[in-house]
Protein backbone atom coordinates (compact mmCIF):
# COMPACT_ATOMS: atom_id res chain seq x y z
CA UNK A 1 0.00 0.00 0.00
CA UNK A 2 1.39 3.43 -0.94
CA UNK A 3 1.90 6.20 1.58
CA UNK A 4 -0.86 8.20 -0.12
CA UNK A 5 -3.26 5.26 0.19
CA UNK A 6 -2.40 4.85 3.87
CA UNK A 7 -3.00 8.55 4.52
CA UNK A 8 -6.33 8.42 2.70
CA UNK A 9 -7.42 5.30 4.58
CA UNK A 10 -6.43 6.79 7.94
CA UNK A 11 -8.29 10.00 7.14
CA UNK A 12 -11.45 8.04 6.37
CA UNK A 13 -11.18 6.10 9.66
CA UNK A 14 -10.65 9.28 11.64
CA UNK A 15 -13.67 10.94 10.02
CA UNK A 16 -15.78 7.88 10.69
CA UNK A 17 -14.73 7.88 14.35
CA UNK A 18 -15.61 11.55 14.69
CA UNK A 19 -19.02 10.92 13.19
CA UNK A 20 -19.65 8.12 15.67
CA UNK A 21 -18.75 10.39 18.56
CA UNK A 22 -20.90 13.23 17.28
CA UNK A 23 -24.02 11.17 16.57
CA UNK A 24 -24.04 8.09 18.83
CA UNK A 25 -27.77 8.07 19.53
CA UNK A 26 -28.92 8.61 15.99
CA UNK A 27 -26.63 5.97 14.47
CA UNK A 28 -27.15 3.15 16.96
CA UNK A 29 -30.65 3.77 18.30
CA UNK A 30 -32.46 1.80 15.59
CA UNK A 31 -35.30 1.30 18.05
CA UNK A 32 -35.30 4.31 20.40
CA UNK A 33 -38.13 2.83 22.48
CA UNK A 34 -36.61 -0.50 23.55
CA UNK A 35 -34.78 0.75 26.64
CA UNK A 36 -37.76 2.85 27.81
CA UNK A 37 -40.08 -0.14 27.29
CA UNK A 38 -37.80 -2.41 29.34
CA UNK A 39 -37.59 0.13 32.16
CA UNK A 40 -41.36 0.64 32.24
CA UNK A 41 -41.98 -3.13 32.17
CA UNK A 42 -39.56 -3.66 35.07
CA UNK A 43 -41.55 -1.17 37.14
CA UNK A 44 -44.82 -2.86 36.13
CA UNK A 45 -43.47 -6.27 37.16
CA UNK A 46 -42.38 -4.87 40.52
CA UNK A 47 -45.96 -3.75 41.05
CA UNK A 48 -47.92 -6.82 39.90
CA UNK A 49 -45.53 -9.81 40.00
CA UNK A 50 -45.69 -12.83 37.63
CA UNK A 51 -48.96 -13.29 35.71
CA UNK A 52 -50.12 -14.51 32.32
CA UNK A 53 -52.94 -12.69 30.54
CA UNK A 54 -53.30 -8.97 31.22
CA UNK A 55 -55.69 -6.38 29.87
CA UNK A 56 -53.56 -3.88 27.95
CA UNK A 57 -54.41 -0.57 26.28
CA UNK A 58 -52.20 2.24 24.97
CA UNK A 59 -52.94 5.82 23.98
CA UNK A 60 -50.78 8.78 23.05
CA UNK A 61 -51.15 12.43 24.02
CA UNK A 62 -47.68 13.23 22.66
CA UNK A 63 -46.72 14.73 19.33
CA UNK A 64 -45.92 11.31 17.83
CA UNK A 65 -46.82 10.04 14.39
CA UNK A 66 -48.95 6.92 13.99
CA UNK A 67 -45.81 5.02 13.00
CA UNK A 68 -43.99 6.13 16.18
CA UNK A 69 -46.95 5.18 18.37
CA UNK A 70 -47.06 1.74 16.73
CA UNK A 71 -43.31 1.29 17.33
CA UNK A 72 -43.69 2.24 20.98
CA UNK A 73 -46.60 -0.18 21.38
CA UNK A 74 -44.59 -3.00 19.80
CA UNK A 75 -41.61 -2.28 22.08
CA UNK A 76 -43.77 -2.34 25.24
CA UNK A 77 -45.68 -5.48 24.23
CA UNK A 78 -42.40 -7.25 23.40
CA UNK A 79 -40.94 -6.28 26.77
CA UNK A 80 -44.08 -7.54 28.54
CA UNK A 81 -43.96 -10.88 26.67
CA UNK A 82 -40.28 -11.25 27.59
CA UNK A 83 -41.43 -11.23 31.22
CA UNK A 84 -44.03 -13.95 30.62
CA UNK A 85 -47.03 -11.62 30.28
CA UNK A 86 -49.54 -11.80 27.42
CA UNK A 87 -51.08 -8.42 26.59
CA UNK A 88 -54.46 -9.33 25.12
CA UNK A 89 -56.28 -6.02 24.84
CA UNK A 90 -58.96 -4.62 27.12
CA UNK A 91 -60.43 -7.95 28.22
CA UNK A 92 -62.00 -9.25 31.41
CA UNK A 93 -58.76 -9.75 33.31
CA UNK A 94 -57.93 -9.32 36.97
CA UNK A 95 -55.13 -6.96 35.94
CA UNK A 96 -55.53 -4.06 33.51
CA UNK A 97 -52.61 -1.94 32.38
CA UNK A 98 -53.33 1.36 30.61
CA UNK A 99 -50.24 3.03 29.14
CA UNK A 100 -50.20 6.69 28.11
CA UNK A 101 -47.41 8.09 25.94
CA UNK A 102 -46.91 11.70 26.94
CA UNK A 103 -44.20 14.34 26.86
CA UNK A 104 -43.01 17.69 28.02
CA UNK A 105 -40.52 19.96 26.32
CA UNK A 106 -37.51 18.06 27.71
CA UNK A 107 -38.66 14.46 28.08
CA UNK A 108 -40.80 11.67 26.71
CA UNK A 109 -42.95 10.40 29.58
CA UNK A 110 -44.56 6.93 29.58
CA UNK A 111 -47.17 6.38 32.27
CA UNK A 112 -48.63 2.98 33.17
CA UNK A 113 -51.83 2.87 35.24
CA UNK A 114 -52.20 -0.55 36.87
CA UNK A 115 -55.55 -1.80 38.19
CA UNK A 116 -55.70 -5.13 40.00
CA UNK A 117 -58.91 -6.06 41.80
CA UNK A 118 -59.46 -3.13 44.19
CA UNK A 119 -55.92 -1.72 44.02
CA UNK A 120 -54.59 1.04 41.79
CA UNK A 121 -51.01 2.16 41.18
CA UNK A 122 -49.07 4.28 38.71
CA UNK A 123 -45.52 3.84 37.43
CA UNK A 124 -43.69 5.85 34.81
CA UNK A 125 -40.42 6.26 32.99
CA UNK A 126 -38.84 9.17 31.15
CA UNK A 127 -36.26 9.61 28.42
CA UNK A 128 -34.72 12.80 27.00
CA UNK A 129 -36.20 14.16 23.81
CA UNK A 130 -33.91 15.05 20.94
CA UNK A 131 -33.48 18.83 20.88
CA UNK A 132 -35.75 20.73 18.52
CA UNK A 133 -34.83 23.94 16.79
CA UNK A 134 -36.22 27.09 18.40
CA UNK A 135 -38.68 28.86 16.13
CA UNK A 136 -37.00 31.68 14.23
CA UNK A 137 -40.21 33.69 14.55
CA UNK A 138 -39.83 34.17 18.31
CA UNK A 139 -38.53 37.74 18.26
CA UNK A 140 -37.48 37.95 21.90
CA UNK A 141 -36.15 35.72 24.62
CA UNK A 142 -37.53 36.27 28.09
CA UNK A 143 -35.84 35.99 31.47
CA UNK A 144 -38.12 34.18 33.93
CA UNK A 145 -37.43 34.71 37.63
CA UNK A 146 -38.90 33.13 40.77
CA UNK A 147 -38.48 34.96 44.08
CA UNK A 148 -39.41 33.12 47.32
CA UNK A 149 -42.04 34.96 49.35
CA UNK A 150 -43.23 32.81 52.23
CA UNK A 151 -43.42 29.18 53.38
CA UNK A 152 -45.38 27.19 55.98
CA UNK A 153 -46.42 23.65 56.92
CA UNK A 154 -50.09 24.00 55.87
CA UNK A 155 -51.00 24.06 52.15
CA UNK A 156 -50.83 27.54 50.61
CA UNK A 157 -53.73 28.18 48.24
CA UNK A 158 -52.87 31.76 47.23
CA UNK A 159 -51.00 34.83 48.46
CA UNK A 160 -51.30 38.57 47.84
CA UNK A 161 -48.40 41.02 48.32
CA UNK A 162 -49.53 44.42 49.63
CA UNK A 163 -46.35 46.45 50.07
CA UNK A 164 -44.96 45.56 53.49
CA UNK A 165 -48.00 43.33 54.18
CA UNK A 166 -48.79 39.83 52.96
CA UNK A 167 -52.09 37.94 52.81
CA UNK A 168 -51.82 34.15 52.92
CA UNK A 169 -54.79 31.90 52.16
CA UNK A 170 -54.76 28.30 53.33
CA UNK A 171 -57.60 25.78 53.77
CA UNK A 172 -58.34 26.84 57.37
CA UNK A 173 -57.69 30.57 57.55
CA UNK A 174 -56.77 33.85 55.91
CA UNK A 175 -53.72 35.38 57.59
CA UNK A 176 -52.30 38.90 57.42
CA UNK A 177 -48.55 39.34 57.94
CA UNK A 178 -46.33 42.41 58.16
CA UNK A 179 -42.67 42.45 57.19
CA UNK A 180 -40.33 42.92 60.11
CA UNK A 181 -36.71 43.22 58.98
CA UNK A 182 -36.08 39.99 57.03
CA UNK A 183 -39.15 37.96 58.09
CA UNK A 184 -42.95 38.04 58.10
CA UNK A 185 -44.70 38.54 61.46
CA UNK A 186 -48.35 37.51 61.91
CA UNK A 187 -50.71 40.41 62.65
CA UNK A 188 -54.07 38.66 62.58
CA UNK A 189 -55.86 35.68 61.04
CA UNK A 190 -59.51 34.99 60.23
CA UNK A 191 -60.77 31.38 60.32
CA UNK A 192 -62.66 29.81 57.40
CA UNK A 193 -65.61 27.72 58.51
CA UNK A 194 -66.80 24.88 56.26
CA UNK A 195 -70.08 23.00 56.58
CA UNK A 196 -68.63 20.07 54.60
CA UNK A 197 -65.12 18.51 54.63
CA UNK A 198 -62.77 19.95 52.02
CA UNK A 199 -60.90 17.72 49.58
CA UNK A 200 -57.21 16.87 49.91
CA UNK A 201 -56.34 18.88 46.78
CA UNK A 202 -58.47 21.90 47.71
CA UNK A 203 -57.88 25.09 45.73
CA UNK A 204 -58.54 28.72 46.58
CA UNK A 205 -58.29 32.22 45.13
CA UNK A 206 -57.55 35.54 46.81
CA UNK A 207 -58.18 39.06 45.45
CA UNK A 208 -57.45 42.55 46.77
CA UNK A 209 -59.04 45.71 45.41
CA UNK A 210 -57.60 48.66 47.28
CA UNK A 211 -58.26 47.33 50.75
CA UNK A 212 -61.32 45.25 49.88
CA UNK A 213 -60.60 41.54 49.68
CA UNK A 214 -62.40 38.55 48.18
CA UNK A 215 -61.79 34.89 48.94
CA UNK A 216 -63.05 31.98 46.84
CA UNK A 217 -62.85 28.38 48.07
CA UNK A 218 -65.12 25.55 46.82
CA UNK A 219 -68.52 26.10 48.43
CA UNK A 220 -67.41 29.27 50.23
CA UNK A 221 -67.16 32.95 49.24
CA UNK A 222 -65.88 35.69 51.51
CA UNK A 223 -65.65 39.48 51.45
CA UNK A 224 -63.74 41.68 53.84
CA UNK A 225 -61.22 44.41 54.54
CA UNK A 226 -57.71 44.66 55.94
CA UNK A 227 -57.98 48.22 57.28
CA UNK A 228 -58.11 49.19 60.07
CA UNK A 229 -57.76 45.43 60.76
CA UNK A 230 -58.42 42.15 59.02
CA UNK A 231 -62.15 41.42 58.93
CA UNK A 232 -63.79 38.66 56.87
CA UNK A 233 -67.43 37.70 56.29
CA UNK A 234 -68.09 34.35 54.57
CA UNK A 235 -71.14 32.60 53.17
CA UNK A 236 -71.74 29.13 51.77
CA UNK A 237 -72.28 29.40 48.00
CA UNK A 238 -70.99 28.20 44.63
CA UNK A 239 -70.48 31.58 42.97
CA UNK A 240 -68.32 31.69 39.82
CA UNK A 241 -64.63 32.41 40.31
CA UNK A 242 -62.84 35.35 38.63
CA UNK A 243 -59.59 33.63 37.60
CA UNK A 244 -58.11 36.19 35.21
CA UNK A 245 -60.22 35.50 32.09
CA UNK A 246 -61.89 38.90 31.82
CA UNK A 247 -65.69 38.59 31.92
CA UNK A 248 -65.55 34.77 31.84
CA UNK A 249 -65.93 33.49 35.40
CA UNK A 250 -66.13 29.69 35.58
CA UNK A 251 -67.78 27.65 38.32
CA UNK A 252 -65.62 25.39 40.47
CA UNK A 253 -66.83 21.78 40.78
CA UNK A 254 -64.92 19.10 42.74
CA UNK A 255 -61.35 20.05 41.80
CA UNK A 256 -61.88 21.59 38.35
CA UNK A 257 -63.69 24.45 36.58
CA UNK A 258 -66.68 24.35 34.26
CA UNK A 259 -67.63 27.02 31.73
CA UNK A 260 -70.42 26.93 29.18
CA UNK A 261 -69.51 25.36 25.81
CA UNK A 262 -66.08 24.21 27.04
CA UNK A 263 -64.89 20.88 28.46
CA UNK A 264 -63.99 20.80 32.20
CA UNK A 265 -60.54 22.21 32.95
CA UNK A 266 -58.04 22.65 35.79
CA UNK A 267 -56.70 26.05 34.70
CA UNK A 268 -56.98 28.51 31.82
CA UNK A 269 -55.18 31.45 30.22
CA UNK A 270 -56.18 34.20 27.78
CA UNK A 271 -53.59 34.28 25.00
CA UNK A 272 -53.19 35.68 21.50
CA UNK A 273 -51.80 34.42 18.23
CA UNK A 274 -51.09 36.82 15.37
CA UNK A 275 -53.54 39.36 16.80
CA UNK A 276 -56.29 36.80 17.45
CA UNK A 277 -57.52 36.32 21.02
CA UNK A 278 -57.60 32.68 22.10
CA UNK A 279 -58.28 30.74 25.27
CA UNK A 280 -55.93 27.98 26.44
CA UNK A 281 -57.41 25.46 28.88
CA UNK A 282 -55.74 22.59 30.73
CA UNK A 283 -58.35 19.85 30.41
CA UNK A 284 -59.02 17.17 32.99
CA UNK A 285 -58.05 14.61 30.33
CA UNK A 286 -54.40 15.72 30.59
CA UNK A 287 -54.37 17.74 27.37
CA UNK A 288 -54.13 21.51 26.83
CA UNK A 289 -56.45 22.94 24.18
CA UNK A 290 -56.77 26.22 22.30
CA UNK A 291 -60.24 27.67 21.68
CA UNK A 292 -61.40 30.73 19.76
CA UNK A 293 -64.07 33.20 20.90
CA UNK A 294 -66.78 31.01 19.43
CA UNK A 295 -65.69 28.11 21.67
CA UNK A 296 -64.34 26.24 18.66
CA UNK A 297 -61.21 24.15 19.22
CA UNK A 298 -58.38 25.46 17.03
CA UNK A 299 -55.33 23.67 18.41
CA UNK A 300 -53.70 21.53 21.09
CA UNK A 301 -50.53 22.22 23.09
CA UNK A 302 -48.38 19.23 24.04
CA UNK A 303 -46.21 18.85 27.12
CA UNK A 304 -48.05 21.09 29.58
CA UNK A 305 -49.04 20.06 33.09
CA UNK A 306 -52.31 21.03 34.77
CA UNK A 307 -51.29 24.59 35.77
CA UNK A 308 -51.18 27.45 33.27
CA UNK A 309 -51.69 31.21 33.46
CA UNK A 310 -50.86 34.20 31.26
CA UNK A 311 -49.41 37.68 31.77
CA UNK A 312 -48.64 40.74 29.65
CA UNK A 313 -44.85 40.88 29.52
CA UNK A 314 -44.65 44.22 27.70
CA UNK A 315 -41.86 44.75 25.13
CA UNK A 316 -44.55 44.82 22.41
CA UNK A 317 -44.86 41.03 22.61
CA UNK A 318 -48.00 38.86 22.81
CA UNK A 319 -49.19 37.61 26.18
CA UNK A 320 -46.89 35.00 27.66
CA UNK A 321 -48.07 31.68 29.07
CA UNK A 322 -46.52 30.48 32.30
CA UNK A 323 -46.97 26.71 32.23
CA UNK A 324 -46.03 23.84 34.47
CA UNK A 325 -44.43 21.09 32.40
CA UNK A 326 -45.65 17.52 32.55
CA UNK A 327 -43.44 15.64 35.01
CA UNK A 328 -43.60 12.82 37.52
CA UNK A 329 -45.72 14.15 40.46
CA UNK A 330 -43.06 12.81 42.83
CA UNK A 331 -40.33 14.90 41.19
CA UNK A 332 -39.46 18.59 41.08
CA UNK A 333 -41.92 20.95 39.44
CA UNK A 334 -40.81 22.82 36.33
CA UNK A 335 -42.16 26.12 34.93
CA UNK A 336 -41.42 27.79 31.61
CA UNK A 337 -42.69 30.77 29.59
CA UNK A 338 -44.20 30.40 26.11
CA UNK A 339 -45.94 32.37 23.43
CA UNK A 340 -48.38 31.05 20.84
CA UNK A 341 -47.24 31.06 17.20
CA UNK A 342 -49.47 29.51 14.53
CA UNK A 343 -51.42 27.58 17.20
CA UNK A 344 -48.22 26.07 18.66
CA UNK A 345 -46.42 26.83 21.93
CA UNK A 346 -42.92 28.25 21.42
CA UNK A 347 -40.69 28.52 24.48
CA UNK A 348 -39.47 32.05 25.21
CA UNK A 349 -37.51 31.39 28.40
CA UNK A 350 -35.39 28.76 30.05
CA UNK A 351 -37.02 26.51 32.65
CA UNK A 352 -37.20 27.12 36.41
CA UNK A 353 -37.10 24.11 38.71
CA UNK A 354 -38.92 24.12 42.05
CA UNK A 355 -38.22 21.99 45.16
CA UNK A 356 -41.33 19.90 44.50
CA UNK A 357 -44.51 19.71 42.42
CA UNK A 358 -46.45 22.86 41.55
CA UNK A 359 -49.67 22.98 43.60
CA UNK A 360 -51.01 26.41 42.53
CA UNK A 361 -50.36 28.95 39.78
CA UNK A 362 -52.33 32.23 39.66
CA UNK A 363 -51.88 35.57 37.87
CA UNK A 364 -51.23 38.73 39.89
CA UNK A 365 -54.06 41.00 38.79
CA UNK A 366 -52.35 44.38 39.27
CA UNK A 367 -48.90 43.47 37.93
CA UNK A 368 -47.29 41.62 35.05
CA UNK A 369 -46.48 38.68 37.28
CA UNK A 370 -47.83 35.47 38.79
CA UNK A 371 -47.78 33.49 42.02
CA UNK A 372 -46.62 29.86 42.11
CA UNK A 373 -46.85 27.49 45.06
CA UNK A 374 -44.72 24.36 45.40
CA UNK A 375 -44.58 21.59 48.00
CA UNK A 376 -41.00 20.78 48.98
CA UNK A 377 -40.38 17.04 48.56
CA UNK A 378 -37.76 16.95 51.34
CA UNK A 379 -39.42 19.03 54.06
CA UNK A 380 -43.10 18.69 53.11
CA UNK A 381 -43.53 22.46 53.55
CA UNK A 382 -45.36 24.69 51.07
CA UNK A 383 -43.62 27.72 49.58
CA UNK A 384 -45.03 30.64 47.57
CA UNK A 385 -42.96 32.30 44.83
CA UNK A 386 -43.36 35.59 42.99
CA UNK A 387 -42.86 35.01 39.25
CA UNK A 388 -41.75 37.84 37.00
CA UNK A 389 -40.53 38.06 33.44
CA UNK A 390 -38.33 40.56 31.65
CA UNK A 391 -37.48 40.99 28.01
CA UNK A 392 -34.05 40.49 26.51
CA UNK A 393 -32.73 40.42 22.97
Amino acid sequence: MTNLARVTQNSILICAALLLLAFPQRMFAADPYTEAARELTAKIMASIGPLEDIGFTLKSTASLSEREVAAARQAIESALRAQGLRPVGDVQSTVKINVTLSENFQQNIWIAEIRRDQTYSVVMTTQPRLPEAQSKEAALRMTLQAKPIYEQNDPILDVELLGDQLLVLDPRRLSLYRRQNDHWELERSAPLKFSIPFSRDIRGRLFDSGGTIQVHIPGLSCNGTIKPSLDLNCAQDDAPWPIGLGSMNPTFVKNYFVLENLPPFFSAASVEDDGTDLLAISGIDGRTYLYDKGAGQVGMLNGFGSDITAIDAGCETPRQIFASLLTDPLEHGILQAFQILHRKAVSTSSTIEFPGPITALWPVSSQNAAIAVSRDLKTGRYAAFYLSISCSR
